[in-house]
Parts: C-alpha cells; sequence; structure tokens
C-alpha cells in the first residue's frame, strides 16, 4: 500500500504477519500482494514432434548445453538460429522435453512463442511476464503493469525455484527478452530466433539444411507411420529428387509429406513434375491450411528495412549459385562499405547463407525463388533493367581482363589489374564459369542482346583456353539468338562457325557439319575473306578425327593455300600441322616430317607459340615411327618446354607422346607413369575420344595381371564420361535443340531428290513411249542399264559414311560422280522435251515446276558442303 500524508512516504507490505503499520493520510493506490507458495514443478511446454529425424549431432550438442551440472558461471542462455523452416522449434522443443526426461530441470520448464517475425501478433515483454507468473502461481490481480516490477517479480520468484529450463521461442529483437533472462545461472534459457541476437554471453546453435539422407529419412518416417505398406517409401530415388526440389528445408519436407499422406494413391513422379518449374515451385509447397514456406519467409522479409529488401529483391537477378562482394555492388549500384552492412543485415537474418568462400554469399533454392517473387512485384522494372546491364558489364570487363591476361602477348605493365597473376585469372574464369553461362542466357531473355553479345565474345577466350566445351556450347547457342535479333549478320556468321569448332571438339562431328554449312550459307552475305578459310580447316579437323585422313590432307592443302595468299601465317600454321598429322596418321611419314618442319619453321618466325608446340610434338611422334628416338627426344624436349604450365590439354599430349618415346626405348614402366597421368588430364578435361586412345596404348603394354584393374578403371570412367556429358544449369531447363534430321542425315536428302527426279522422269518418258506406240531409238536398252547401274553406285556414295564404301569405288569415284552429274542434267531436259512434243508446252511447264521444286528442297536439307 502506497500512501501520501503531509509530512512522509511509507510502504506497508502485508503479509500476514503483525508488523508495524503507520496511519495512512491520504490512499492513492494499492497493490496487495498475497503470498502464494510456488508450484513444486512448472510444466508449460508444447509437446514435441511426432516425427523427429536427423539433427543428431545437433541434439546431442544442445542437449549437452542444457546441463545444469558444470561451474556456476557457466553461461545460461542458448541460442538457436537458422533461416526459416529449417525446424528450430522443432529441435528446441526436442532436447526440452530429453532434458526434463533427464531430471535435468527439477523446476519446471516455461514455454513462450514470441511472434517476434510477425508484427500483427507480436508478443509484448510485458504480456509473456504476465503468462509466467500466472504459471508461477501469481493471481491475475495481483500482478503489476509495469514492466520493471514484472521483470523484478519474476525474477524473485524464479530465484525460490530449482533449476528451471526458460523457451523463448521466435525472438525478434534483444528487447523482446532483456527483461525475461532472470539473474541466477543455474536456470537455462533456450531461445529461437532467425536473427543474430546481440547477448554476447550467449552460447550459440547454427542450423541450415537438412542433409540429403535425413531428408529421405524424414519423408520415409511420415509417409511409414501413415501406411507402413506404402509402396513409395522404397522409391529412394525419386524421395531424394523430391529433397532437392524441397532444398532440404524441414518445413518444406514435412508440407510435401503431408501433401503425399493426403494424395496416397498419386505417383511420385507426378508430384516431381508438378515441383520442376521453378515458378510454381513455391505454390505447390503451399497446402492452402496453416503455415508454408511463402508464409515464413514472408515474415522475415517484413522484417526487414528498406535497403536491405531492395538488395534482398536485386540479388535474385543474379543466376549464380553464389555472388562475391564486388558483384552485389555492382548489381545494386551502392559503395562498398554499404553493400557489406546491407550484406551483413540479411546474412543476420539468415535470408543469405555463406558461400564455399568465406567472403561469398549465397541463396537457398527456395528463398532465391522467393526473391524473384518479390522482385517481380516489389522492384520497378527499370530499376531491375539498369542493375542486370551494370552486373554486365562488370563481368565483361573481368573476363576482358582475365583473357587478357593468359593471352600469349599479354603485358604485366598494361594489363587492367582485376587479378594478380594468370593462375588467379584462371581460377576465377572456373569459378564463375556456370554463373556466365546461366548470366548470357538471361541477358538474351531481358533484352540485353548487345551487352550478351559483348560478354559472350570477352568469355570464349576463356571457355577455350580451359576447354569448357559444353559451356561453350549454350552460350554461343545464346549468342546466335542475341545476334539474330540484333541483325547481326556478321557476328551470327562467326558464332555458327565457333559453334562448329565446339562441336568437333566435343566430337559431335554431324552437328559440326550441320554448323559449317550454315556458316557457308550465311558467309554468302558478307565480305569476309578469311571464313572461307576457316570453314575449310575445321572442315579438315573433321575429317582427321573421323578417320578420313585421305580428304583430311586434301582439305588441310586447301585451307594452307588459301591462308598463304591471304597472309594469315598462324591459321597457316594449324593448317600445315592438320597436313602433317593426316599424313602421320596413313603412315606417310617422310611427307608429314616435311610439313611438320614447315610449320615449326613459319611459328618460330611469327613466334606463335602453340604452333611450335604443336609441330615439336608432331615431330617427335614422326620421329618415334621412323626409329629415329635421338631426334623424337630432343623435339619432345622442346615442346615440353613450350608448354604452358596451367594448360592441361597441352600437358596430357605431351605426357602421352613422352609415353610412346618411353615405349620406343622400351621402359614400359615409365610410360605406364606418363599414360595414367595423361589418362587422368583427360578424365578432367572430358576429352573422351584422347582417353580411350591413350587407355587403348595402355592396354598393349600392361601385363595381363594387371589388365583386370585396367578394365574396372576403365568402365567406371565411361560412366563418369556419360554422366558428365550434358550437365544442366538453372537458367537451361532444356538442351540446346538440335539442327539435324530426326530421321535421315541431311546428307541423304540431295541423293533422294535426285533419285525422285531421274524417277519421275524415267516414268514420264515411259509413259510418252507407250502414248507414241513405239521404243525411242535414242534410249537403248544397254544405256537404261549403264544409268542404273552408276545411280546403285552414286547412291552407295551418298547413302554410307566413308568406311563402309568399298576400295573399287573409291578409286573409281570421280568419274561415276561425273557421270552422274551429266546424268542428272541429260534426263530432265529430255522429259520436259518429251513432254513438250507430246502434250504440249503447259505440261512441259507444269513438269519443270514439279522437278525444280523437288531439287530445290533437296539441295536446300542437303548437308554437302563446296568450299
Amino acid at each position: 500500500m502506497r500512501y501520501t500524508s503531509d509530512v512522509a512516504e511509507t510502504h506497508n507490505i502485508f503479509n500476514g504477519k503483525a508488523e508495524r503499520v503507520v496511519q495512512a493520510g491520504r490512499v492513492e493506490t494499492m497493490h496487495m500482494h498475497v503470498s502464494s507458495p510456488a508450484p513444486e514443478s512448472l510444466s508449460v511446454l508444447p509437446p514435441a514432434p511426432n516425427t523427429f529425424t536427423g539433427r543428431v549431432p545437433e541434439l546431442d550438442e544442445l542437449v549437452g548445453k542444457l546441463s545444469t551440472t558444470g561451474s556456476p558461471e557457466r553461461n545460461s542462455v542458448i541460442t538457436i538460429t537458422g533461416p526459416p523452416g529449417a525446424g528450430k522449434t522443432a529441435l528446441a522443443l526436442t532436447a526440452a522435453h530429453r532434458a526434463v526426461e533427464a531430471g535435468r530441470f527439477p523446476g519446471g520448464t516455461l514455454f513462450a512463442d514470441l511472434h517476434g517475425y510477425d508484427s500483427d501478433q507480436r508478443a509484448a515483454p510485458e504480456n509473456v511476464l504476465s503468462g509466467f507468473l500466472r504459471s508461477m502461481g501469481v493471481p491475475g490481480e495481483h500482478l503489476p503493469h509495469a514492466l520493471g516490477e514484472l521483470s523484478a517479480l519474476f525474477r524473485k520468484r524464479l530465484s525460490n525455484c530449482s533449476s528451471t529450463l526458460l523457451v523463448l521461442d521466435n525472438v525478434f529483437h534483444i528487447e523482446q527478452i532483456e527483461s525475461l533472462l532472470p539473474h541466477h545461472t543455474e536456470h537455462r534459457i533456450l531461445i529461437t530466433t532467425r536473427n543474430e541476437l546481440a547477448l554476447p554471453e550467449a552460447r550459440r546453435l547454427v542450423l541450415g539444411t537438412l542433409s540429403p539422407t535425413s531428408s529421405v529419412d524424414l519423408l520415409s518416417d511420415i509417409l511409414r507411420k501413415t501406411n507402413r505398406d506404402d509402396n513409395r517409401i522404397r522409391e529412394t530415388d525419386k524421395l531424394k529428387a523430391l529433397a532437392r526440389k524441397c532444398d532440404h528445408l524441414p518445413l518444406a519436407l514435412r508440407i510435401l509429406a503431408g501433401i503425399l499422406v493426403t494424395e496416397q494413391d498419386r505417383p511420385l513422379d507426378s508430384v516431381l513434375d508438378s515441383l520442376n518449374h521453378d515458378g510454381d515451385r513455391l505454390d505447390q509447397l503451399d497446402p492452402g491450411t496453416g503455415y508454408s514456406v511463402r508464409t515464413a519467409l514472408t515474415l522475415s522479409y517484413r522484417c526487414l528495412d528498406a535497403e536491405a529488401a531492395n538488395v534482398f529483391r536485386l540479388l535474385a537477378l543474379h543466376p549464380g549459385n553464389e555472388f562475391t562482394h564486388d558483384q552485389v555492388a555492382t548489381l545494386v549500384g551502392r559503395t562498398s562499405n554499404k553493400t557489406d552492412i546491407l550484406l551483413w543485415r540479411l546474412r543476420r537474418a539468415h535470408l543469405l547463407q555463406p558461400g564455399t568462400h568465406p567472403e561469398n554469399h549465397s541463396f537457398h533454392d527456395l528463398t532465391r525463388l522467393y526473391a524473384r517473387e518479390r522482385l517481380e512485384t516489389d522492384e520497378p522494372a527499370t530499376n531491375a533493367q539498369e542493375a542486370l546491364g551494370r552486373l554486365l558489364e562488370f563481368h565483361t570487363r573481368q573476363a576482358d581482363a582475365a583473357a587478357y591476361l593468359l593471352s600469349e602477348e599479354a603485358d604485366d605493365s598494361v594489363v587492367e589489374r582485376a587479378f594478380e597473376t594468370p593462375v588467379e585469372a584462371l581460377e576465377w574464369a572456373g569459378e564463375q564459369c556456370e554463373t556466365h553461362v546461366a548470366l548470357v542466357s538471361l541477358a538474351v531473355r531481358h533484352g540485353h542482346h548487345e551487352r550478351a553479345h559483348e560478354l559472350a565474345c570477352a568469355l570464349d577466350p576463356l571457355m577455350c583456353f580451359r576447354h569448357s566445351w559444353i559451356e561453350r556450347m549454350h552460350v554461343l547457342h545464346s549468342t546466335i539468338e542475341a545476334t539474330q535479333r540484333l541483325g547481326d549478320k556478321k557476328s551470327e556468321v562467326f558464332a555458327f562457325q565457333k559453334l562448329a569448332n565446339t562441336y568437333r571438339w566435343l566430337a559431335e562431328h554431324e552437328e559440326s557439319l550441320n554448323c559449317l554449312q550454315i556458316t557457308v550459307s550465311l558467309a554468302k552475305d558478307i565480305s569476309e575473306r578469311i571464313l572461307p578459310a576457316k570453314v575449310t580447316l575445321e572442315l579438315g579437323e573433321i575429317l582427321l578425327e573421323t578417320g578420313d585422313t585421305k580428304k583430311a590432307v586434301r582439305i588441310h592443302k586447301r585451307a594452307e593455300k588459301i591462308f598463304r595468299l591471304t597472309n594469315e601465317d598462324s591459321f597457316r600454321v594449324a593448317a600445315l600441322c592438320g597436313i602433317g598429322e593426316s599424313q602421320y596418321a596413313i603412315n606417310e611419314n617422310e611427307n608429314s616430317r616435311k610439313n611438320f618442319q614447315k610449320a615449326l619453321k613459319l611459328a618460330d618466325k611469327t613466334n606463335d607459340r602453340p604452333g611450335k608446340l604443336r609441330a615439336s610434338s608432331g615431330l617427335g611422334s614422326v620421329f618415334i615411327a621412323e626409329g629415329d628416338h635421338e631426334n623424337a627426344a630432343e623435339y619432345l624436349t622442346h615442346a615440353v618446354k613450350l608448354t604452358r604450365p596451367d594448360s592441361d590439354i597441352e600437358k596430357a599430349d605431351i605426357l602421352e607422346r613422352s609415353a610412346d618415346l618411353n615405349i620406343a626405348f622400351g621402359d614400359l614402366d615409365e610410360a605406364v607413369k606418363f599414360l595414367n597421368r595423361a589418362l587422368d588430364l583427360y578424365c578432367h578435361l572430358g576429352k573422351h575420344n584422347n582417353f580411350s586412345l591413350a587407355l587403348e596404348k595402355l592396354r598393349t603394354i600392361l601385363p595381363p595381371n594387371e589388365k583386370t584393374n585396367l578394365e574396372e578403371t576403365a568402365k567406371f570412367t565411361e560412366n563418369a564420361f556419360t554422366e558428365t556429358s550434358s550437365p544442366s544449369y538453372r537458367v537451361l531447363s532444356t538442351p540446346p535443340p538440335s539442327t539435324s534430321s530426326p530421321t535421315l542425315p541431311r546428307l541423304k536428302y540431295g541423293y533422294l531428290a535426285r533419285t525422285a527426279t531421274l524417277t519421275i522422269c524415267w516414268t514420264w518418258l515411259f509413259v510418252d513411249s507407250m502414248v507414241q506406240k513405239k521404243q525411242p531409238d535414242w534410249l537403248p536398252s544397254w544405256f537404261w542399264l549403264f544409268l542404273f547401274v552408276n545411280e546403285i553406285l552414286v547412291g552407295t556414295y551418298y547413302m554410307y559414311e566413308p568406311k563402309k564404301r568399298s576400295k573399287l569405288f573409291e578409286t573409281t569415284e570421280k568419274i561415276f560422280i561425273k557421270i552422274a552429274m551429266v546424268h542428272s542434267l541429260i534426263t530432265p531436259i529430255g522429259a520436259i522435251l518429251a513432254t513438250w512434243l507430246t502434250f504440249g508446252p503447259i505440261a512441259a511447264i507444269a513438269v519443270s515446276t514439279i522437278l525444280a521444286t523437288i531439287n530445290l528442297t533437296g539441295l536446300s536439307k542437303s548437308k554437302r558442303i563446296n568450299i
């Protein structure tokens, strides 16, 4: 009771004892606290989840931290932090129940959900304290109203209790719980929060997503508890795929499990198909009632300040798995210091995660999808376009600097210091490779066609240097689309020529020939003197790789002649080396040696390091074949000196040729070592053809007792090649479209058109002879037979691959083709003339139109390249 008199102010407490009582002059307010005994043990704790899978290490660690044994100075506050939906509350309740069951908290437990991230339901500390005090036996009418008095009373009551556990769930900021923390260290306070709270004395436990195994176990356990006979439990691979689509997030997994339980007849394939489309995945993980992934993320998003929310939205534009500080600063258009502050706000809210490098940041997949939704709904389109433009320019500058530093003529004094060393530039190119592929595609989709083309051009030398052929293929497909939108015919032609080169490196020779055909067709509209020679050189390389070495020699010679006339020395060196390699393949060692020597001399003159390396390696192989081991060793040693230490493909080639030299010397043990190292590099580079050839050499020199292990290794590696041959990227939901025919190779269309034309002509001439009722004297039977046999031989040439043609036909090929050309010209003319004489000019014009249509259609689909 508080009273006021004229002379003094006195406080009296009525506690049932006869003590000194002062008469009150004037009573203003009075609170009567009648002491009631505290309950022996509090029990205000929700039940633990029925299914708790995974988190075994975290659970053991948390139960250990809840132990009340040890020194009294031991910290009593424990925080569980993590992203929305990570299962923080489930872990806290499970650990709390286990600790209570183990008898660690004789004073009992108190629990409060503070709803810190929902501004409409956020619990005030006064209300939480009032609830706790009521649980501790204090009547509601005896509770003070002021926060300080409530806190003091709570702490006093708690001091009279044995060791007690307080579980404070969904805490947003430290102000919510400051008045709830007891002063006695024998009690434990367990806090769950999405933010990093300013509690330096607290012990922290950070939760991420579940492991893939634990994710599948969680889905299986929930399905098993509902129906033990559910056959879907045994479809482990599909459950793994579903867990990946849920980002291994416990909340998403439980929602998905609920869907599977309510739709027990639904196949897992159907559920997986519904989650495959990124734009609908959050909708699919929304049960329509209760809590969803989108709801959980929305609560965190609404708690961000305006600047942090803007950064969160714009980061959805970045297509990579993770992003660096400089990339984010460029994307959001802020200073480095300001960007750092905003990024760490998002990190503390667990809307961003640490990347593979300490300074990098990343999204969880579901968080990224949510950020894209907010980008579309909350961010002005012009802001997003400007941000993407800044990001494209940044990566273009970085790629230009890296490519120049890795080039043969790089000058350290003038290069932009984005990277200190070539190794650093190469590492950056590898780390950002997937991001670059996705970024070029994203730029095209958002209409940044010119910037997409600029970035692709800057990336091209890096991808060639790293032999990132699959990534280069995807980038070039996007580049072609960009150049077509821009109407830049010249850039489109060169993109197709590069794509042909890429498909050749991938051993996709049919696709490479398709691209060369398109290149030749498009090149007619531009004036580029060097392009036909480049196409010729590329065709020669394809013929060499496919085993048509005689033609490869002819084509390479044609390319070399053009390069000689145009003074393109570096390309001429490549053509001479191509001639030498083709001649070496058909055992023309003397001619091969001469061409390699020409190439080496020209490369020395122009200081062409790659040319000198290729020519020296080729000469080493030729001298090995000729038995001149001394010269072979000299040239291979020279090649080793020319090899770049950061080029795996060059090292692999030299290792294989060095193995050849050791085989020639009879040092098989050393040869095996070289071949094994070359095989490792070929496997790493994805060079399947080179790997197969080197493996065959290894088979020939290994003793029988070691071949079993070799075959097992080869089989394992073949599977690895198969699995990694077509990596997918986030922005590429489908592989690039194939330009080849689904039924027949395009090479055959020309022959089919000719056959159709001649069949029509022969039939028409026969009809004409029947109308005239006489055999035409100018077409004797032997002539028809000769043309028929010739057509069969020409058909053999067109319809079959080079290796399947007979040697007899190889020698008479040119004669038959010339006869066929004359036949193709004379027969239609004869048919048209006969039609004119018999049925008149209108019928002749109709026949001419039909024949022209057939031949033009066949010509447009034909893949034969005439250079």
